[in-house]
């Protein structure tokens, strides 16, 4: 038969998007076909739309083509047609040629010479013509749609094209699917189809809402409530909460509001929190967001132009800058030196108590102690100062004293921990001093001043230097003390040095008692430059009247500090106001969740149906109740006596296997199908349990993952199960 381009194009919009096309495509791809393109090129064309690989991502060959053949024929393919094609796409035949195949074939084989021939069975024959037939009339129904409302058929400019939620958004998209929607391989649906468009006054008159049902009803209700179920399921999992419920979920969006408002968990509350935050409307809200970071902000911008400024004058002094981070340094790893040795000791007094567990008395550990460790008057381990080393004493094992070689080893670790320690100490010393030496307050400076003048050498400018001239003089002192003592002065001259000072004092020497000689001399000499060494180191390292001992980088670390905590506040607040709009969004996703539901509830009642959810102890009245099962267990009394009540367990699949234990029936945990969510009907008692499944392996779980309601004063050959309903029988 003679097929036209149009009709194979709007053939592919059906079979491929099982819609019917839209005057601009239309258009373009009869063009392009026209033009020299080859159906298979506009058919490739069609599966490279981004929509195509969302509508078909994730089906294999075969869910594929059965698509196809829906889409077609409105049901599924016979089973050797599938098998045709899946073997092409196996073969390494894209998509888009096995479509354009499709779909050629389709419209303009000659069947009935193939029949004639014998190439097709009468079965193979009747449901080719079936397929022939109603891809035609899918297409004749899309042309005409086009025809009759030419450029209305057009998407809106505004409509997302990429998305099939946002094709799904457009009216004339929808009508573009229910132009072709009830079109079959039967004559009569094509003059049904064309007599709605040609009654339609636009394309969107053709979007007629289906006749409200019960069923609809219920499914539309269940799927609500088991997406407002699935959301606060997935909200614990993610907040590590094991009983998550939609008031938390509201609490928590309370909970980050008043956190903004308070400053909660910032490391500065007050610098961050936002006065009557949580009792302002929501524009304010946003105001007050952008005032608040804004002050944050320029608190940042200002503490970094100010540390900008106090490195400047850092920079300044040749080699400060180096002595400063030196010094810092220094003084963080002494302090993670000290934490190392704290947290040494608590290990040690734990493996202590691992052995007096294992050996049932006590023992006491004495750190560097010869007897390092003893119980009672048994010495356990040894230590050797020389060597700086713990061991067991001979004789003492691990057999028979369980835990005490990790001791040993403890203690040796510790030993290597407290030296570490020390030198820590040293350098954090010696690198503030450093530091104290370059970075000098009025007095440190004026004290070097004496100190040069003393001394007549201007170019000492740190203590190392002033102790090397010092030790010279101690030197040239002790010296002429010793000459002293050779002379023939019969008096014993000696001197002595303060431990704390270092100022020298000498006695038995007549002349340095007249204040003369080589003696006094050298010991005035001497004790003048002490004093003002003295007097420097103590003016270097202490703050005086108006400024810091170390004032360039005392302020550069001040504005250092203040840049930190500016820059803080700033990230606390950011975090502060990014959590309470993700907990805004959470709460208003769930709301959106629940207005749903609120709206699946309505509808029913608009429609006349009282449906219950079953979430506790109910009784049934003498209305036609319909039950709906919810996420807890519950109960229904009187059920199917006063009228002709139903629970609606949709597309749960019924299995009908005897739960118990006796001879004949089989255990919960055994009877079900883990690829699909079940209900079971038990009977205990009088009453019967309707256990369903929460999920898939719900029955077979360790706990199982069930809902069960109990219908009281009933059997199990009492109840009726049909089209996703129990009824009493």
């Amino acid at each position: 038969m003679a097929v036209t381009v149009q009709q194979e194009v709007a053939a592919l919009y059906s079979a491929i998007f099982n819609r019917a096309p839209d005057q601009a495509g239309l258009e373009f791809w009869v063009n392009a076909i026209e033009g020299g393109d080859s159906l298979v090129q506009a058919a490739e064309g069609f599966t490279q739309h981004p929509v195509f690989a969302e509508t078909y991502a994730g089906l294999t060959n075969i869910e594929f083509v059965e698509q196809l053949y829906i889409n077609v024929l409105g049901g599924a393919g016979d089973a050797e047609g599938i098998q045709f094609w899946v073997d092409k796409l196996a073969s390494g035949v894209s998509k888009g040629q096995v479509v354009a195949e499709f779909v050629q074939g389709s419209l303009s084989i000659d069947l009935d010479a193939l029949l004639a021939s014998g190439e097709l069975s009468q079965a193979e024959y009747d449901a080719a013509v079936a397929r022939q037939d109603s891809l035609t009339n899918k297409a004749n129904v899309g042309l005409h749609f086009v025809e009759k409302f030419g450029a209305a058929t057009n998407l809106s400019a505004d409509t997302d094209t990429t998305t099939k939620e946002g094709l799904e958004s457009d009216p004339v998209y929808l009508a573009s699917q229910a132009a072709i929607a009830n079109v079959t391989a039967d004559a009569a649906s094509v003059t049904a189809a064309n007599a709605a468009i040609n009654a339609a006054g636009a394309p969107t008159d053709l979007n007629v809402a289906p006749a409200f049902t019960l069923t609809a009803g219920l499914e539309d209700l269940a799927a609500a409530k088991a997406d407002v179920a699935a959301f606060v399921k997935a909200w614990g999992v993610e907040n590590e909460d094991t009983s998550p419920s939609d008031t938390k979920i509201k609490a928590a969006a309370t909970a980050a509001e008043l956190a903004v408002e308070n400053g909660t968990g910032a490391t500065n509350a007050g610098a961050v929190a936002i006065a009557n935050y949580s009792s302002s409307s929501s524009g304010v809200q946003a105001a007050l967001v952008v005032d608040q970071r804004t002050a944050l902000t320029k608190a940042v911008t200002d503490a970094q132009k100010a540390t900008a400024t106090a490195q400047d004058a850092v920079d300044a002094v040749s080699g400060l800058q180096n002595k400063y981070e030196a010094a810092v340094a220094a003084a963080k790893a002494d302090i993670a030196a000290d934490n190392a040795v704290l947290k040494s000791v608590n290990n040690i007094a734990a493996l202590e108590g691992d052995v007096e567990i294992e050996l049932g008395s006590a023992i006491t550990v004495q750190l560097q102690n010869a007897a390092a460790v003893v119980t009672g008057v048994t010495t356990l381990v040894e230590y050797d100062a020389t060597a700086k080393a713990y061991s067991l004493v001979d004789g003492v094992t691990e057999d028979n004293y369980v835990g005490i070689t990790a001791l040993v080893e403890a203690l040796n670790v510790h030993e290597g921990l407290v030296a570490a320690a020390a030198t820590a100490e040293k350098l954090k010393v010696a690198t503030a001093a450093s530091l104290a030496d370059a970075d000098l307050n009025s007095d440190a400076k004026a004290a070097l001043v004496a100190v040069q003048a003393e001394l007549a050498d201007d170019n000492i400018v740190n203590r190392v230097q002033m102790e090397s001239k010092v030790a010279t003089l101690k030197a040239l002192l002790d010296t002429a003390v010793a000459n002293d003592a050779l002379g023939a002065d019969t008096t014993t001259t000696t001197v002595s040095y303060d431990a704390t000072t270092g100022i020298a004092t000498v006695s038995g020497d007549d002349e340095y008692a007249s204040s003369t000689g080589a003696v006094y001399d050298a010991a005035v000499a001497f004790n003048d430059a002490r004093q003002k060494v003295n007097a420097f180191i103590s003016a270097a390292e202490s703050a005086d009247a108006d400024e810091s001992a170390n004032p360039l980088t005392s302020a550069l670390s001040s504005k250092e500090s203040l840049q930190a905590s500016a820059e803080d506040n700033l990230a606390d607040f950011e975090k502060l106001v990014a959590a309470e709009a993700e907990a805004e969004a959470t709460e208003a996703d769930l709301i959106a969740l629940e207005e749903a539901v609120t709206a699946a509830e309505t509808a029913l009642e608009d429609a006349g149906f009282a449906v219950v959810s079953v979430d506790g102890a109910e009784v049934a009245t003498s209305d036609d109740d319909v039950f709906l099962p919810s996420t807890a267990d519950g109960s229904i009394a009187l059920f199917g006596l006063l009228g002709n009540d139903s629970i609606f367990v949709g597309e749960t699949v019924y299995n009908s296997t005897e739960i118990g234990s006796g001879a004949t029936q089989t255990a919960l945990a055994d009877a079900g199908d883990n690829s699909v969510v079940e209900f079971f009907l038990v009977q205990n008692g009088n009453d019967v349990e309707v256990t369903i499944e929460n999920n898939a392996f719900g029955s077979s779980a360790a706990t199982p993952e069930t809902t069960v309601i109990t219908i009281t004063g009933v059997t199990v050959d009492s109840l009726t199960v049909a089209d996703g309903y129990i009824t009493l029988a």
